[in-house]
């Protein structure tokens, strides 16, 4: 048995270093080509999340596990393609006319394959072991921290060791490498899992039997569809938490993986016996948090970073802790461990689909940072009523894993808390004026009022873009065609009015990159040529 547990833990670790480990590598693989958008993240990890889906589905209805391990060694050769030709696949992806869906068709290219086979990992695994630890043994998602601890590894390790020291192209045929060692593991546990099998009698095929029946008659059941959201509002929320953090506040591409790493972190401390006791703890952190988050999103005046920062962030760890640790004490027997975890793949690619394309088609702001504040309301209040009732007495342990809460009253109070958010939620430091979102961020154009401490106040138009400051231009018409912030004529216009060519009267031919609201334009004199160089269509328009 000792020998089983060890040879599990070994291969699921590395399989979920590799499915987290490749995530950042393929996003910085695509950067490049998609214009270093924050877009790409979330695009990326809504593409990670429907192949995590797949390999979850994959491993529910696989039977031959000789045959996995065959294609296993095929997925190894595919990234070995890959690692030669990378480039090519990204720059016809970055040339297609909707970038989002060069995105995922370029993710799906370079490592769909590999990526489902490394995504049915923790399940096809935990559910051979299963069969060697005895029937009904629920010590077997244990394990799932393991593979939460390995995905956490993986997703530090490439910033942190890979990408500082290794070349792009070294690091898809490491990629490629791991997955050969990868296979090699696999195969061994499934050798010494099928010796075990045949010195038990066969225990593990009538567990597989009986399993197949509950598996048919319980998809729908209560606990299925509560399996299925909680896990849709968690990816939701890690979905929600990053546009909100890489649109409005800073698009920093180090805050992708930081925030990954608290969101495996909340899987790792969930889904343990001590972190899924503790969640009363962990609902009350979330609603503070989530009343400030929302008072925050009012008052939020852009030089607030690291409040901000620190907000998201612990909004990921305990907000999604509390979701994992009831999903810990929800889990079934050993016979629905493929379908348990299907379920959670599945929710988990409905809330980062929702987030990461439905949401922001639909609309011109970061409407999804405050809707999945209001919807964490559900999950804490639950804890909270629940975890109160079982400290004092009034519910037992089975109570706690399995009453239910009226939902009704937790209805209105999302409801409320979202119409709250939502209308205040655009208002920040002067009228909004208009507001845009693509593929490329968002952005708004706010009224606001300027005070001067050496001449008279006046009106602007303040042109912001992911929580920046692109452009501003005065309203009183005397003042509308006067280069402003950092494009004075003793900042960024100084590069044009000394050249040699400006103090001679001479044509000038200027290029631009950035447009912003094209501010530099006010430079040009008859005869002059500029030239801006804009990614987002929307903004030139703006312009």
């Amino acid at each position: 048995m000792k020998r089983i547990r060890l040879i599990s833990i070994l291969t699921i670790f590395v399989g979920s270093f590799l499915v987290f480990g490749v995530q950042p590598m393929v996003g910085n693989t695509l950067l490049p080509f998609f214009g270093g958008t924050a877009a790409v993240w979330t695009v990326c990890l809504a593409a990670f999340q429907t192949l995590l889906l797949a390999g979850y589905f994959y491993a529910d209805r696989m039977k031959k596990l000789r045959l996995h391990v065959g294609l296993l060694v095929f997925g190894a050769a595919w990234v070995g393609v890959v690692s030669w030709k990378f480039r090519e696949i990204a720059g016809w992806a970055g040339e297609l006319s909707v970038p989002a869906l060069g995105a995922l068709l370029a993710v799906v290219a370079m490592v769909g394959v590999p990526y489902v086979l490394l995504s049915s990992n923790a399940s096809l695994i935990q559910s051979l072991a299963s069969k060697c630890f005895g029937k009904n043994d629920r010590s077997v998602y244990k394990l799932y921290a393991v593979s939460n601890a390995g995905s956490f590894c993986g997703l530090l390790a490439y910033p942190l060791l890979l990408e500082p020291s290794l070349g792009i192209a070294a690091q898809w045929m490491c990629f490629a490498i791991g997955v050969a060692v990868y296979a090699v593991c696999a195969a061994v546990m499934v050798k010494v899992a099928n010796g075990k099998q045949e010195q038990g009698g066969r225990v593990g095929h009538e567990s597989r039997e009986e399993g197949g029946k509950a598996l048919h008659s319980s998809f729908f059941t209560l606990n299925s569809l509560e399996w299925l959201g909680l896990s849709a509002l968690s990816c939701f929320v890690l979905n929600g938490v990053s546009a909100h953090l890489c649109n409005d506040v800073a698009p920093l591409p180090l805050l992708w993986a930081v925030m990954l790493a608290l969101y495996l972190a909340s899987w790792i401390f969930g889904f343990t016996d001590r972190g899924a006791k503790v969640s009363p703890i962990t609902a009350l952190l979330t609603v503070g948090l989530v009343v400030f988050g929302g008072w925050h999103i009012i008052h939020m005046s852009g030089e607030e970073f690291f409040i901000e920062l620190g907000v998201g962030l612990a909004i990921i760890l305990f907000g999604c802790w509390t979701i994992h640790a009831r999903l810990f004490r929800l889990r079934p027997d050993e016979r629905l461990l493929t379908r348990y975890y299907l379920m959670i793949s599945l929710g988990g690619a409905i809330g980062g689909t929702a987030a990461s394309l439905l949401l922001p088609a639909v609309s011109s702001t970061v409407v999804e940072y405050p809707a999945a504040l209001a919807l964490l309301i559900i999950p804490c209040a639950y804890e909270l009523w629940i975890g109160w009732a079982f400290v004092a007495g009034l519910a037992g342990e089975k109570e706690w894993n399995e009453r239910k809460l009226d939902w009704r009253v937790v209805a209105g109070l999302v409801i409320a808390f979202a119409v709250f958010v939502w209308h205040f939620g655009s208002i920040a430091n002067g009228q909004v004026l208009f507001t845009m979102r693509n593929f490329y961020g968002t952005g708004r154009v706010l009224r606001d009022h300027l005070h001067v401490s050496s001449g008279s106040d006046y009106d602007v138009h303040m042109f912001e873009h992911a929580g920046i400051q692109h452009g501003m231009q005065p309203i009183w018409i005397g003042l509308r065609s006067e280069p402003t912030m950092c494009f004075g004529p003793h900042a960024g216009g100084l590069a044009i009015k000394s050249h040699p060519k400006y103090k001679d009267g001479e044509p000038m031919r200027v290029a631009v990159a950035g447009m912003g609201i094209a501010t530099l334009a006010t430079y040009a004199r008859e005869g002059d040529s500029y030239r801006f160089y804009e990614i987002n269509p929307q903004v030139a328009e703006l312009a």
